[in-house]
C-alpha cells in the first residue's frame, strides 16, 4: 500500500493540482485558476489510461468502458473549463451532463442482475434520491427561469447516476464509487444554491473540495473495481 502510494506521481499530481485550485478558489486567483483547473481532470485521466491494464483484462467490453469514463473525464475537464467563465454557464453544464451519462453507462454495464432493488435498505435510499430530488428542485425552480429544463434533466441523470453506483455488483472499489457519485450530488447541489439561490461563504471552496474528491473517488474505484486491487490498493480500508 504504502510504495503504490509513495511511487504514483499521478496522485501527487492530482493533490498539488487541487490543493491550488482550492487556493484559487479562496483568495480568487483568476490567473492561476485558468491553468489547475482544466490539468484536475486531465491527471485523472492519465491516471486512468496507466492503470487501465485491469479493465483490458477483467471485462468482456473493456474498450466500451474505456471509452466511457475516458469520455466523462474529457467532458468533465471541458466543463471545469467552460465554467471558469460564467458566461459559459449552459454550455459547462451540458458538458458535465454528458459526463454524467458517461458514468451513468459505465455504472449500468457493472450491473449484473437487478437482484439488489429487493434490498430494502437499497429501496429506501432509492426513495430518499427521489423525494430529495422533488424537494430540491421545488425549491430553487422559481428562480430558474429559461433554465428549468436543463436543470431539471440534469439533476434527474446526476441522480441516476447515484442509485446506478448503489445498484452495482462490484465488490472491489463499490464504497470508493458510490461514495464519490454522492459527493458529485453534493457538490452539484451546492453549486446550485450558490449559482440560484444566493452566495453562502465558503461556496466555491466546499463545491471545489466535494468535487475534487467525487472525481477521484469514482476513478479510483473504478481502476480497484477492473484491476488487480493489491497492483492500485491506496486507501487502508479492505474493499472501498
Amino acid at each position: 500500500m504504502k510504495e503504490f502510494f509513495l511511487n504514483n506521481k499521478f496522485i501527487y499530481l492530482y493533490l498539488i493540482l487541487a490543493i491550488l485550485t482550492c487556493l484559487t478558489e479562496v483568495f480568487n486567483l483568476a490567473i492561476l485558476r485558468y491553468i489547475t483547473k482544466p490539468l484536475l481532470c486531465l491527471t485523472l485521466l492519465v491516471y486512468f489510461i496507466y492503470y487501465d491494464n485491469g479493465i483490458k483484462n477483467n471485462t468482456s467490453s473493456p474498450n466500451i468502458l474505456s471509452k466511457l469514463v475516458c469520455c466523462a473525464l474529457v467532458f468533465s475537464c471541458m466543463g471545469d473549463t467552460l465554467l471558469i467563465f460564467p458566461q459559459f454557464f449552459v454550455f459547462g453544464l451540458v458538458a458535465f451532463l454528458i459526463a454524467h451519462v458517461s458514468y451513468v453507462l459505465t455504472f449500468y454495464k457493472d450491473i449484473k442482475g437487478w437482484n439488489k432493488l429487493k434490498n430494502k435498505r437499497i429501496q429506501a435510499t432509492i426513495l430518499l434520491v427521489i423525494i430529495y430530488l422533488i424537494i430540491f428542485y421545488s425549491s430553487i425552480q422559481s428562480k430558474l427561469f429559461e433554465l428549468k429544463i436543463p436543470v431539471i434533466t440534469y439533476m434527474i441523470i446526476i441522480s441516476l447516476m447515484f442509485i446506478l453506483a448503489l445498484l452495482r455488483d462490484a465488490k472491489s472499489g463499490y464504497i470508493s464509487v458510490l461514495i464519490g457519485a454522492l459527493l458529485f450530488v453534493i457538490s452539484d447541489s451546492f453549486l446550485a444554491i450558490d449559482k440560484f439561490v444566493g452566495h453562502f461563504y465558503l461556496a466555491s471552496l466546499v463545491i471545489m473540495m466535494s468535487y475534487l474528491l467525487a472525481q477521484f473517488l469514482i476513478i479510483y474505484g473504478l481502476l480497484r473495481r477492473y484491476s488487480l486491487a493489491e497492483k492500485i490498493t491506496l486507501l487502508p480500508i479492505e474493499h472501498i
